[in-house]
Protein backbone atom coordinates (compact mmCIF):
# COMPACT_ATOMS: atom_id res chain seq x y z
CA UNK A 1 0.00 0.00 0.00
CA UNK A 2 2.78 2.38 0.84
CA UNK A 3 4.55 1.70 -2.40
CA UNK A 4 1.41 2.33 -4.36
CA UNK A 5 0.91 5.75 -2.69
CA UNK A 6 4.46 6.80 -3.26
CA UNK A 7 4.23 5.88 -6.92
CA UNK A 8 1.03 7.95 -7.25
CA UNK A 9 2.62 11.03 -5.65
CA UNK A 10 5.60 10.88 -7.93
CA UNK A 11 3.30 10.77 -10.92
CA UNK A 12 1.51 13.91 -9.70
CA UNK A 13 4.72 15.89 -9.20
CA UNK A 14 6.39 14.87 -12.40
CA UNK A 15 4.99 17.78 -14.56
CA UNK A 16 6.57 20.37 -12.22
CA UNK A 17 9.90 18.71 -12.22
CA UNK A 18 10.78 20.30 -15.57
CA UNK A 19 8.63 23.66 -15.25
CA UNK A 20 10.48 27.11 -14.78
CA UNK A 21 8.79 30.45 -13.55
CA UNK A 22 8.66 33.64 -15.87
CA UNK A 23 11.32 36.39 -15.25
CA UNK A 24 10.55 40.19 -15.08
CA UNK A 25 10.35 41.73 -18.57
CA UNK A 26 13.32 43.59 -20.01
CA UNK A 27 12.51 47.40 -19.75
CA UNK A 28 13.87 47.90 -23.22
CA UNK A 29 11.14 45.65 -24.51
CA UNK A 30 8.31 47.61 -22.87
CA UNK A 31 6.70 50.09 -25.33
CA UNK A 32 7.02 53.80 -24.44
CA UNK A 33 3.55 55.27 -23.80
CA UNK A 34 2.08 57.94 -26.01
CA UNK A 35 2.15 61.29 -24.18
CA UNK A 36 -0.12 64.27 -24.78
CA UNK A 37 -0.46 67.53 -22.86
CA UNK A 38 -2.04 70.97 -23.11
CA UNK A 39 -1.90 74.37 -21.34
CA UNK A 40 -4.97 76.57 -21.80
CA UNK A 41 -6.50 79.85 -20.74
CA UNK A 42 -10.22 79.39 -20.19
CA UNK A 43 -12.72 82.23 -20.40
CA UNK A 44 -16.29 83.11 -21.24
CA UNK A 45 -16.56 85.60 -24.12
CA UNK A 46 -20.20 86.42 -23.41
CA UNK A 47 -21.80 86.32 -19.98
CA UNK A 48 -25.15 87.42 -21.42
CA UNK A 49 -25.76 84.09 -23.19
CA UNK A 50 -25.88 80.47 -22.06
CA UNK A 51 -22.89 79.27 -24.05
CA UNK A 52 -20.11 77.56 -22.09
CA UNK A 53 -16.61 78.86 -21.57
CA UNK A 54 -13.94 78.19 -24.20
CA UNK A 55 -10.26 77.35 -24.10
CA UNK A 56 -7.45 79.09 -25.95
CA UNK A 57 -3.68 79.20 -26.00
CA UNK A 58 -3.37 82.61 -27.68
CA UNK A 59 -5.32 85.74 -28.53
CA UNK A 60 -7.32 88.12 -26.33
CA UNK A 61 -9.23 87.03 -23.25
CA UNK A 62 -10.89 88.55 -20.18
CA UNK A 63 -10.83 87.25 -16.60
CA UNK A 64 -9.06 84.03 -17.60
CA UNK A 65 -8.35 80.97 -15.48
CA UNK A 66 -5.87 78.27 -16.43
CA UNK A 67 -5.45 74.54 -16.54
CA UNK A 68 -2.69 72.18 -17.57
CA UNK A 69 -3.20 68.49 -18.18
CA UNK A 70 -1.11 65.58 -19.40
CA UNK A 71 -2.04 62.00 -20.29
CA UNK A 72 -0.78 58.70 -21.60
CA UNK A 73 -2.11 55.90 -23.77
CA UNK A 74 -0.71 52.50 -24.70
CA UNK A 75 2.62 51.21 -23.50
CA UNK A 76 3.80 51.44 -19.94
CA UNK A 77 1.84 53.56 -17.46
CA UNK A 78 3.03 57.17 -16.93
CA UNK A 79 2.80 59.23 -13.78
CA UNK A 80 2.78 63.04 -14.10
CA UNK A 81 3.73 65.88 -11.78
CA UNK A 82 4.02 69.70 -12.01
CA UNK A 83 7.00 71.44 -10.42
CA UNK A 84 5.71 75.00 -10.71
CA UNK A 85 3.57 77.44 -12.65
CA UNK A 86 4.87 80.94 -13.52
CA UNK A 87 2.58 83.74 -14.73
CA UNK A 88 4.44 86.85 -15.94
CA UNK A 89 3.09 90.21 -17.08
CA UNK A 90 4.93 91.33 -20.22
CA UNK A 91 5.23 95.10 -19.77
CA UNK A 92 7.85 97.80 -19.44
CA UNK A 93 5.40 100.35 -17.99
CA UNK A 94 6.00 99.28 -14.41
CA UNK A 95 7.45 96.42 -12.40
CA UNK A 96 5.59 93.46 -13.90
CA UNK A 97 3.15 91.31 -12.03
CA UNK A 98 4.64 87.86 -11.36
CA UNK A 99 2.94 84.87 -9.75
CA UNK A 100 4.83 81.66 -8.98
CA UNK A 101 2.98 78.61 -7.69
CA UNK A 102 4.50 75.34 -6.48
CA UNK A 103 3.44 72.13 -4.74
CA UNK A 104 0.45 71.78 -7.02
CA UNK A 105 -1.68 68.68 -6.70
CA UNK A 106 -3.29 67.19 -9.76
CA UNK A 107 -6.50 65.22 -10.11
CA UNK A 108 -7.35 62.29 -12.33
CA UNK A 109 -9.50 62.84 -15.37
CA UNK A 110 -9.92 65.12 -18.34
CA UNK A 111 -10.55 68.81 -17.43
CA UNK A 112 -14.25 69.53 -17.34
CA UNK A 113 -15.45 71.65 -20.23
CA UNK A 114 -12.14 71.82 -22.09
CA UNK A 115 -12.82 72.72 -25.71
CA UNK A 116 -9.31 72.14 -27.12
CA UNK A 117 -8.22 68.53 -26.43
CA UNK A 118 -4.74 67.83 -27.82
CA UNK A 119 -5.88 64.49 -29.25
CA UNK A 120 -8.88 63.30 -31.21
CA UNK A 121 -9.82 60.55 -28.78
CA UNK A 122 -9.37 62.03 -25.30
CA UNK A 123 -11.74 59.45 -23.83
CA UNK A 124 -9.14 56.72 -24.50
CA UNK A 125 -6.38 58.42 -22.55
CA UNK A 126 -5.40 58.52 -18.91
CA UNK A 127 -5.30 62.15 -17.81
CA UNK A 128 -4.03 64.13 -14.86
CA UNK A 129 -5.28 67.72 -14.60
CA UNK A 130 -4.07 70.79 -12.71
CA UNK A 131 -6.32 73.86 -12.39
CA UNK A 132 -4.68 76.79 -10.66
CA UNK A 133 -5.67 80.17 -9.15
CA UNK A 134 -9.17 80.66 -10.63
CA UNK A 135 -9.37 84.22 -9.19
CA UNK A 136 -6.12 85.49 -10.63
CA UNK A 137 -7.75 86.71 -13.84
CA UNK A 138 -9.51 89.52 -11.98
CA UNK A 139 -6.16 90.98 -10.91
CA UNK A 140 -4.59 90.99 -14.36
CA UNK A 141 -3.86 94.18 -16.27
CA UNK A 142 -4.75 94.84 -19.86
CA UNK A 143 -1.58 93.63 -21.52
CA UNK A 144 0.16 90.39 -22.52
CA UNK A 145 0.99 87.59 -20.12
CA UNK A 146 3.18 84.53 -20.49
CA UNK A 147 2.12 81.40 -18.58
CA UNK A 148 4.76 78.71 -18.13
CA UNK A 149 4.37 75.25 -16.57
CA UNK A 150 7.36 73.05 -15.68
CA UNK A 151 6.28 69.45 -15.52
CA UNK A 152 7.66 65.94 -15.67
CA UNK A 153 6.55 62.30 -15.68
CA UNK A 154 7.86 58.85 -14.91
CA UNK A 155 7.26 55.69 -16.91
CA UNK A 156 6.75 52.41 -15.14
CA UNK A 157 9.92 50.34 -15.15
CA UNK A 158 11.62 52.91 -17.41
CA UNK A 159 12.33 55.82 -15.05
CA UNK A 160 11.74 59.60 -15.00
CA UNK A 161 11.29 61.89 -17.97
CA UNK A 162 11.80 65.66 -17.99
CA UNK A 163 11.55 68.25 -16.74
CA UNK A 164 9.73 69.98 -19.58
CA UNK A 165 8.43 73.53 -19.90
CA UNK A 166 5.27 74.48 -21.74
CA UNK A 167 4.26 78.12 -22.30
CA UNK A 168 1.45 80.13 -23.82
CA UNK A 169 1.10 83.90 -24.34
CA UNK A 170 -2.25 85.62 -24.12
CA UNK A 171 -3.46 89.21 -24.18
CA UNK A 172 -5.79 90.24 -21.36
CA UNK A 173 -8.48 92.86 -21.88
CA UNK A 174 -10.34 93.20 -18.59
CA UNK A 175 -13.09 95.64 -17.61
CA UNK A 176 -12.01 99.30 -17.61
CA UNK A 177 -13.78 102.65 -17.87
CA UNK A 178 -12.36 105.69 -19.65
CA UNK A 179 -13.75 109.06 -20.69
CA UNK A 180 -12.72 111.64 -23.29
CA UNK A 181 -14.24 114.19 -20.87
CA UNK A 182 -12.06 113.17 -17.93
CA UNK A 183 -10.75 116.73 -17.47
CA UNK A 184 -14.09 118.40 -18.18
CA UNK A 185 -15.78 120.53 -15.53
CA UNK A 186 -19.56 120.49 -15.33
CA UNK A 187 -21.19 123.94 -15.37
CA UNK A 188 -24.58 124.60 -13.83
CA UNK A 189 -26.36 127.96 -13.63
CA UNK A 190 -29.90 127.62 -14.98
CA UNK A 191 -30.72 131.28 -14.28
CA UNK A 192 -28.24 132.21 -16.98
CA UNK A 193 -29.11 129.26 -19.19
CA UNK A 194 -25.85 127.44 -18.42
CA UNK A 195 -26.52 123.70 -18.30
CA UNK A 196 -23.32 122.08 -19.50
CA UNK A 197 -23.59 118.92 -17.40
CA UNK A 198 -23.13 116.13 -19.95
CA UNK A 199 -20.16 113.82 -20.36
CA UNK A 200 -19.41 110.58 -22.16
CA UNK A 201 -17.61 107.45 -21.06
CA UNK A 202 -16.53 104.15 -22.58
CA UNK A 203 -16.71 100.73 -20.94
CA UNK A 204 -14.21 98.35 -22.49
CA UNK A 205 -13.72 94.61 -22.05
CA UNK A 206 -13.14 91.59 -24.25
CA UNK A 207 -15.98 89.91 -22.39
CA UNK A 208 -19.56 90.90 -23.14
CA UNK A 209 -21.49 91.40 -19.90
CA UNK A 210 -23.82 93.63 -17.98
CA UNK A 211 -22.23 95.95 -15.46
CA UNK A 212 -23.37 98.45 -12.89
CA UNK A 213 -22.26 102.01 -13.61
CA UNK A 214 -22.15 104.32 -10.62
CA UNK A 215 -22.06 108.03 -11.53
CA UNK A 216 -21.06 110.43 -8.76
CA UNK A 217 -21.22 114.23 -8.93
CA UNK A 218 -19.13 116.36 -6.56
CA UNK A 219 -18.88 120.05 -5.78
CA UNK A 220 -15.53 121.85 -5.83
CA UNK A 221 -14.90 121.00 -2.19
CA UNK A 222 -15.18 117.27 -2.83
CA UNK A 223 -18.65 116.87 -1.34
CA UNK A 224 -20.88 114.28 -3.00
CA UNK A 225 -24.03 116.02 -4.25
CA UNK A 226 -25.55 113.36 -6.51
CA UNK A 227 -25.21 109.64 -7.15
CA UNK A 228 -27.00 107.30 -9.51
CA UNK A 229 -26.46 103.69 -10.54
CA UNK A 230 -27.36 102.39 -13.97
CA UNK A 231 -27.02 98.99 -15.66
CA UNK A 232 -25.15 99.05 -18.96
CA UNK A 233 -23.86 96.45 -21.36
CA UNK A 234 -20.14 96.16 -21.90
CA UNK A 235 -18.37 97.00 -24.12
CA UNK A 236 -20.05 100.23 -25.16
CA UNK A 237 -19.99 104.01 -25.47
CA UNK A 238 -22.40 105.94 -23.26
CA UNK A 239 -23.24 109.48 -22.21
CA UNK A 240 -24.74 110.92 -19.05
CA UNK A 241 -26.54 114.21 -18.47
CA UNK A 242 -27.06 115.48 -14.96
CA UNK A 243 -30.12 117.63 -14.33
CA UNK A 244 -30.19 118.77 -10.69
CA UNK A 245 -33.08 121.16 -11.18
CA UNK A 246 -33.14 123.78 -8.46
CA UNK A 247 -31.72 121.51 -5.79
CA UNK A 248 -28.15 122.79 -5.86
CA UNK A 249 -26.50 126.21 -6.21
CA UNK A 250 -24.98 127.44 -9.44
CA UNK A 251 -21.32 126.70 -9.95
CA UNK A 252 -18.77 124.18 -11.16
CA UNK A 253 -19.02 120.47 -10.45
CA UNK A 254 -16.91 117.39 -11.15
CA UNK A 255 -17.72 113.73 -11.68
CA UNK A 256 -16.45 110.20 -11.21
CA UNK A 257 -17.54 106.95 -12.81
CA UNK A 258 -17.19 103.42 -11.43
CA UNK A 259 -18.07 100.22 -13.28
CA UNK A 260 -18.58 96.87 -11.57
CA UNK A 261 -19.46 93.43 -12.87
CA UNK A 262 -18.91 91.82 -9.46
CA UNK A 263 -16.94 92.75 -6.32
CA UNK A 264 -13.73 91.42 -7.91
CA UNK A 265 -14.26 92.81 -11.39
CA UNK A 266 -14.47 96.60 -11.38
CA UNK A 267 -12.68 99.80 -12.35
CA UNK A 268 -12.93 103.48 -11.52
CA UNK A 269 -12.28 106.51 -13.70
CA UNK A 270 -10.42 108.63 -11.14
CA UNK A 271 -7.04 107.94 -9.60
CA UNK A 272 -6.79 106.03 -6.35
CA UNK A 273 -3.03 106.65 -6.19
CA UNK A 274 -3.00 110.47 -6.04
CA UNK A 275 -5.24 112.93 -4.21
CA UNK A 276 -5.52 116.71 -4.05
CA UNK A 277 -5.66 117.06 -0.28
CA UNK A 278 -6.66 120.72 0.01
CA UNK A 279 -6.91 123.94 -1.95
CA UNK A 280 -6.97 127.40 -0.41
CA UNK A 281 -6.34 131.03 -1.23
CA UNK A 282 -5.48 132.35 2.26
CA UNK A 283 -6.54 135.84 1.21
CA UNK A 284 -3.52 136.00 -1.10
CA UNK A 285 -4.85 138.36 -3.77
CA UNK A 286 -2.85 141.26 -5.14
CA UNK A 287 -4.60 143.89 -7.26
CA UNK A 288 -2.05 144.97 -9.84
CA UNK A 289 -4.25 147.65 -11.39
CA UNK A 290 -7.99 148.15 -11.00
CA UNK A 291 -9.38 144.64 -11.41
CA UNK A 292 -6.24 142.95 -12.79
CA UNK A 293 -5.29 140.51 -10.04
CA UNK A 294 -2.68 137.97 -9.05
CA UNK A 295 -4.24 135.17 -7.02
CA UNK A 296 -2.16 132.87 -4.83
CA UNK A 297 -3.22 129.23 -4.74
CA UNK A 298 -2.06 126.83 -2.03
CA UNK A 299 -2.52 123.09 -2.42
CA UNK A 300 -1.16 119.75 -1.30
CA UNK A 301 -0.86 116.49 -3.24
CA UNK A 302 -0.81 113.10 -1.53
CA UNK A 303 0.88 110.13 -3.19
CA UNK A 304 4.03 108.01 -3.01
CA UNK A 305 5.50 109.81 -6.01
CA UNK A 306 5.28 113.16 -7.78
CA UNK A 307 2.34 113.81 -10.06
CA UNK A 308 2.75 113.57 -13.81
CA UNK A 309 1.14 116.98 -14.23
CA UNK A 310 -0.94 119.51 -12.34
CA UNK A 311 -3.37 121.96 -13.94
CA UNK A 312 -4.67 125.08 -12.15
CA UNK A 313 -7.65 126.92 -13.63
CA UNK A 314 -9.55 130.09 -12.78
CA UNK A 315 -13.21 130.57 -13.70
CA UNK A 316 -15.25 133.76 -13.39
CA UNK A 317 -18.83 134.02 -12.03
CA UNK A 318 -20.14 133.39 -15.54
CA UNK A 319 -18.31 130.03 -15.35
CA UNK A 320 -15.92 131.01 -18.13
CA UNK A 321 -12.28 130.02 -17.79
CA UNK A 322 -10.06 133.10 -17.59
CA UNK A 323 -6.68 131.53 -16.79
CA UNK A 324 -4.99 128.14 -16.75
CA UNK A 325 -1.44 127.17 -15.83
CA UNK A 326 0.61 124.05 -15.09
CA UNK A 327 1.50 123.72 -11.43
CA UNK A 328 4.04 122.17 -9.09
CA UNK A 329 3.94 118.37 -9.07
CA UNK A 330 5.65 117.78 -5.72
CA UNK A 331 3.76 115.69 -3.17
CA UNK A 332 3.44 115.70 0.63
CA UNK A 333 4.18 119.41 0.86
CA UNK A 334 2.19 122.61 0.43
CA UNK A 335 2.71 124.06 -3.02
CA UNK A 336 2.01 127.65 -4.05
CA UNK A 337 1.27 128.80 -7.58
CA UNK A 338 -0.38 131.93 -8.91
CA UNK A 339 -3.23 132.55 -11.29
CA UNK A 340 -3.88 135.84 -13.04
CA UNK A 341 -7.12 137.33 -14.20
CA UNK A 342 -9.18 140.43 -14.65
CA UNK A 343 -11.95 140.22 -12.10
CA UNK A 344 -14.55 141.88 -14.28
CA UNK A 345 -17.56 140.57 -12.41
CA UNK A 346 -18.68 140.28 -8.86
CA UNK A 347 -19.59 136.94 -7.34
CA UNK A 348 -17.74 133.66 -6.92
CA UNK A 349 -14.50 133.10 -8.79
CA UNK A 350 -13.56 129.44 -8.85
CA UNK A 351 -10.06 128.04 -8.43
CA UNK A 352 -9.80 124.46 -9.68
CA UNK A 353 -6.89 122.03 -9.42
CA UNK A 354 -6.62 118.77 -11.35
CA UNK A 355 -3.65 116.43 -11.08
CA UNK A 356 -2.64 113.40 -13.10
CA UNK A 357 -0.94 110.58 -11.27
CA UNK A 358 2.32 108.97 -12.31
CA UNK A 359 1.18 105.40 -11.77
CA UNK A 360 0.80 102.92 -14.60
CA UNK A 361 0.36 99.93 -12.31
CA UNK A 362 -3.36 99.58 -12.93
CA UNK A 363 -5.64 97.63 -15.22
CA UNK A 364 -5.56 100.05 -18.11
CA UNK A 365 -1.88 100.99 -17.78
CA UNK A 366 -2.85 104.64 -17.93
CA UNK A 367 -2.14 107.69 -15.84
CA UNK A 368 -5.38 108.71 -14.20
CA UNK A 369 -6.62 112.16 -13.25
CA UNK A 370 -7.68 112.91 -9.73
CA UNK A 371 -11.07 114.18 -8.78
CA UNK A 372 -10.59 117.97 -9.18
CA UNK A 373 -10.70 120.05 -6.04
CA UNK A 374 -11.24 123.80 -5.77
CA UNK A 375 -11.90 126.90 -3.75
CA UNK A 376 -14.13 129.93 -4.25
CA UNK A 377 -13.11 133.57 -4.02
CA UNK A 378 -16.02 135.91 -3.47
CA UNK A 379 -15.87 139.36 -5.06
CA UNK A 380 -18.61 141.56 -3.71
CA UNK A 381 -21.38 142.53 -6.14
CA UNK A 382 -22.05 146.26 -6.13
CA UNK A 383 -24.59 148.60 -7.65
CA UNK A 384 -24.05 152.37 -7.90
CA UNK A 385 -26.94 154.54 -9.05
CA UNK A 386 -26.35 157.93 -10.58
CA UNK A 387 -28.65 160.34 -12.45
CA UNK A 388 -27.57 162.84 -15.06
CA UNK A 389 -29.40 165.25 -17.35
CA UNK A 390 -26.88 168.06 -17.47
CA UNK A 391 -24.83 168.36 -20.61
CA UNK A 392 -21.42 168.23 -18.96
CA UNK A 393 -22.25 164.86 -17.38
CA UNK A 394 -23.15 163.32 -20.73
CA UNK A 395 -24.26 159.73 -19.99
CA UNK A 396 -22.72 159.16 -16.60
CA UNK A 397 -22.33 160.57 -13.15
CA UNK A 398 -19.02 161.54 -11.64
CA UNK A 399 -19.89 160.35 -8.16
CA UNK A 400 -20.95 156.89 -9.34
CA UNK A 401 -17.81 156.51 -11.42
CA UNK A 402 -15.75 157.60 -8.45
CA UNK A 403 -17.28 154.85 -6.32
CA UNK A 404 -16.69 152.34 -9.09
CA UNK A 405 -13.05 153.30 -9.42
CA UNK A 406 -12.35 153.32 -5.71
CA UNK A 407 -13.96 149.93 -5.15
CA UNK A 408 -11.61 148.51 -7.74
CA UNK A 409 -8.93 148.40 -5.07
CA UNK A 410 -9.81 147.14 -1.61
CA UNK A 411 -7.01 147.26 0.92
CA UNK A 412 -6.60 144.63 3.64
CA UNK A 413 -4.55 146.08 6.50
CA UNK A 414 -4.01 142.61 8.00
CA UNK A 415 -2.09 141.28 5.01
CA UNK A 416 -1.00 144.74 3.84
CA UNK A 417 -2.29 143.88 0.38
CA UNK A 418 -4.96 145.16 -1.93
CA UNK A 419 -7.36 142.27 -1.60
CA UNK A 420 -10.77 142.26 -3.24
CA UNK A 421 -11.76 143.69 -6.54
CA UNK A 422 -15.03 145.27 -7.51
CA UNK A 423 -17.19 145.14 -10.58
CA UNK A 424 -20.87 144.65 -11.26
CA UNK A 425 -22.28 141.14 -11.47
CA UNK A 426 -22.76 141.57 -15.18
CA UNK A 427 -20.92 144.04 -17.40
CA UNK A 428 -21.49 147.69 -16.58
CA UNK A 429 -24.91 149.26 -16.87
CA UNK A 430 -26.79 145.97 -16.59
CA UNK A 431 -27.34 144.48 -13.14
CA UNK A 432 -24.50 146.08 -11.27
CA UNK A 433 -21.63 148.43 -11.72
CA UNK A 434 -22.48 152.03 -12.54
CA UNK A 435 -26.20 152.32 -13.29
CA UNK A 436 -27.30 155.55 -14.93
CA UNK A 437 -30.87 156.84 -15.08
CA UNK A 438 -32.47 153.52 -14.14
CA UNK A 439 -36.10 153.38 -12.92
CA UNK A 440 -37.16 152.48 -9.39
CA UNK A 441 -38.22 148.99 -10.48
CA UNK A 442 -34.63 148.25 -11.36
CA UNK A 443 -33.67 148.44 -7.69
CA UNK A 444 -36.69 146.90 -6.06
CA UNK A 445 -38.74 144.67 -8.32
CA UNK A 446 -38.11 141.44 -10.15
CA UNK A 447 -37.81 142.92 -13.62
CA UNK A 448 -36.23 139.77 -15.11
CA UNK A 449 -38.11 136.81 -13.58
CA UNK A 450 -35.79 134.07 -12.44
CA UNK A 451 -32.69 136.04 -13.38
CA UNK A 452 -32.73 139.46 -11.75
CA UNK A 453 -34.45 140.17 -8.46
CA UNK A 454 -33.55 143.83 -8.18
CA UNK A 455 -30.24 145.37 -7.17
CA UNK A 456 -31.25 145.85 -3.54
CA UNK A 457 -31.71 142.10 -3.26
CA UNK A 458 -28.54 141.01 -5.04
CA UNK A 459 -25.67 143.34 -4.18
CA UNK A 460 -23.26 143.51 -1.28
CA UNK A 461 -22.58 147.21 -1.74
CA UNK A 462 -25.46 149.43 -2.85
CA UNK A 463 -25.12 153.18 -3.35
CA UNK A 464 -27.45 155.86 -4.59
CA UNK A 465 -26.46 159.35 -5.74
CA UNK A 466 -29.51 161.50 -6.45
CA UNK A 467 -32.35 163.56 -5.05
CA UNK A 468 -34.05 162.61 -1.82
CA UNK A 469 -36.47 163.77 0.86
CA UNK A 470 -37.62 162.55 4.21
CA UNK A 471 -38.07 158.78 3.97
CA UNK A 472 -37.74 158.59 0.17
CA UNK A 473 -35.28 158.79 -2.74
CA UNK A 474 -36.03 159.88 -6.29
CA UNK A 475 -35.24 157.73 -9.33
CA UNK A 476 -35.01 160.27 -12.14
CA UNK A 477 -35.96 163.94 -12.07
CA UNK A 478 -39.75 164.09 -12.21
CA UNK A 479 -40.60 164.78 -8.59
CA UNK A 480 -44.34 165.01 -9.29
CA UNK A 481 -44.62 161.35 -10.31
CA UNK A 482 -45.00 159.25 -7.14
CA UNK A 483 -43.93 156.15 -9.06
CA UNK A 484 -40.41 157.60 -9.22
CA UNK A 485 -40.03 157.73 -5.45
CA UNK A 486 -38.79 154.73 -3.52
CA UNK A 487 -40.06 155.12 0.02
CA UNK A 488 -39.04 153.61 3.31
CA UNK A 489 -42.53 152.07 3.53
CA UNK A 490 -41.98 150.17 0.30
CA UNK A 491 -38.70 148.85 1.64
CA UNK A 492 -40.38 147.80 4.88
CA UNK A 493 -42.87 145.76 2.86
CA UNK A 494 -40.04 143.46 1.74
CA UNK A 495 -39.69 140.12 3.56
CA UNK A 496 -37.60 140.20 6.70
CA UNK A 497 -33.95 139.54 5.97
CA UNK A 498 -34.35 140.07 2.23
CA UNK A 499 -31.59 142.71 2.21
CA UNK A 500 -29.20 140.52 4.19
CA UNK A 501 -26.69 140.46 1.35
CA UNK A 502 -26.00 144.19 1.76
CA UNK A 503 -22.88 145.01 3.76
CA UNK A 504 -22.84 148.73 3.03
CA UNK A 505 -25.65 150.89 1.66
CA UNK A 506 -24.79 154.54 0.96
CA UNK A 507 -27.64 156.91 0.13
CA UNK A 508 -26.01 160.15 -0.98
CA UNK A 509 -29.23 162.17 -0.93
CA UNK A 510 -30.78 165.00 1.06
CA UNK A 511 -32.66 163.86 4.18
CA UNK A 512 -32.01 160.17 3.52
CA UNK A 513 -31.44 159.69 7.25
CA UNK A 514 -32.67 158.37 9.47
CA UNK A 515 -35.93 157.03 8.04
CA UNK A 516 -34.86 155.60 4.70
CA UNK A 517 -31.52 154.13 5.71
CA UNK A 518 -33.14 152.71 8.85
CA UNK A 519 -35.63 150.82 6.67
CA UNK A 520 -32.72 149.19 4.82
CA UNK A 521 -31.17 148.03 8.09
CA UNK A 522 -34.49 146.75 9.40
CA UNK A 523 -34.75 144.48 6.36
CA UNK A 524 -31.29 143.01 6.80
CA UNK A 525 -28.64 145.45 5.56
CA UNK A 526 -25.62 145.31 7.86
CA UNK A 527 -24.94 149.04 7.67
CA UNK A 528 -26.42 152.05 5.90
CA UNK A 529 -25.13 155.63 5.58
CA UNK A 530 -27.24 158.70 4.81
CA UNK A 531 -27.67 162.41 5.60
CA UNK A 532 -30.23 164.22 7.73
CA UNK A 533 -29.81 167.66 6.18
CA UNK A 534 -29.64 169.12 2.72
CA UNK A 535 -26.34 168.47 1.00
CA UNK A 536 -24.79 170.32 -1.91
CA UNK A 537 -23.54 168.68 -5.06
CA UNK A 538 -19.97 169.88 -4.38
CA UNK A 539 -20.02 168.77 -0.75
CA UNK A 540 -21.53 165.40 -1.61
CA UNK A 541 -18.95 164.80 -4.32
CA UNK A 542 -16.02 165.49 -2.00
CA UNK A 543 -17.52 163.46 0.82
CA UNK A 544 -18.21 160.52 -1.48
CA UNK A 545 -14.63 160.47 -2.77
CA UNK A 546 -13.14 160.58 0.73
CA UNK A 547 -15.53 157.92 2.04
CA UNK A 548 -14.55 155.30 -0.53
CA UNK A 549 -10.90 156.21 -0.32
CA UNK A 550 -10.88 155.62 3.44
CA UNK A 551 -13.16 152.58 3.36
CA UNK A 552 -11.29 150.73 0.64
CA UNK A 553 -7.68 151.79 0.48
CA UNK A 554 -7.24 152.51 4.17
CA UNK A 555 -9.33 149.54 5.30
CA UNK A 556 -11.32 151.51 7.90
CA UNK A 557 -14.79 150.63 9.18
CA UNK A 558 -17.95 152.20 7.80
CA UNK A 559 -18.33 154.34 10.92
CA UNK A 560 -14.70 155.47 10.80
CA UNK A 561 -14.83 156.19 7.07
CA UNK A 562 -18.05 158.23 7.38
CA UNK A 563 -16.66 160.34 10.24
CA UNK A 564 -13.26 160.88 8.62
CA UNK A 565 -14.83 161.82 5.28
CA UNK A 566 -17.01 164.36 7.06
CA UNK A 567 -14.02 165.93 8.85
CA UNK A 568 -11.99 166.17 5.64
CA UNK A 569 -14.91 167.70 3.77
CA UNK A 570 -15.32 170.43 6.40
CA UNK A 571 -11.98 171.92 5.32
CA UNK A 572 -12.94 172.24 1.66
CA UNK A 573 -14.25 175.77 0.89
CA UNK A 574 -17.88 176.24 -0.21
CA UNK A 575 -18.89 172.65 0.40
CA UNK A 576 -21.38 173.36 3.12
CA UNK A 577 -21.39 171.70 6.51
CA UNK A 578 -22.61 168.12 6.30
CA UNK A 579 -22.67 165.23 8.74
CA UNK A 580 -23.25 161.57 7.95
CA UNK A 581 -25.58 159.26 9.84
CA UNK A 582 -24.66 155.56 10.13
CA UNK A 583 -27.36 153.00 10.93
CA UNK A 584 -26.66 149.37 11.72
CA UNK A 585 -23.17 148.05 12.45
CA UNK A 586 -20.70 150.92 12.41
CA UNK A 587 -17.81 148.43 12.57
CA UNK A 588 -18.61 146.90 9.18
CA UNK A 589 -15.63 146.49 6.86
CA UNK A 590 -15.79 145.45 3.22
CA UNK A 591 -12.57 143.51 2.77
Amino acid sequence: MNSVCLTFCLLLLSPFATKSFAQPPDPSEIPEPQIAYALHATWDPDLTDNNPSICTNSGTVAVPWFHFYAGWKDGAPAFFSVDWVLIEELTANHEPQVWLFGNLQGSSGFPSGCTMPPVSDPENWNWTTWSFEPMIGFAMHNTSYRVTVQWRYGVYMKGPRGPFQTSITINVQNLVVTSPDETKVLKWDPRRGIKDTSFSYYIDCAQRKRVQVRIQIYDLHGNLVHEVTEVKECPGNYSFTWDPGNLIPAGLYTFDCEVEANPYDKDVLRSNSLFVAHVSNKGDITIVYKRISIIGVYYCLCSDRSAAQVILSLYDPLLEQIDQITGNTEVKTENRDTLCGILNYAGNYHILISAQDNHLNNRAHRRKWTLPLGENIFVMPCAHYGFANWGFFEDTDGEAWKAYDELGEVYNPITAKLQLCYSGWYPLRDKGGVLINKPKSHALNQIMPGIFGGTLLENTIWTFSGHGNVGAILFGYCENDPNNWLTDQEVLELPDGSLGIIKVALVLSCKSAPEFISSLVQKGARSAVGFQELITFVGGSYWNGWFWEILTKEGKTVGEAALEATIRTWWIPDTGLISADVQGERGTVIY
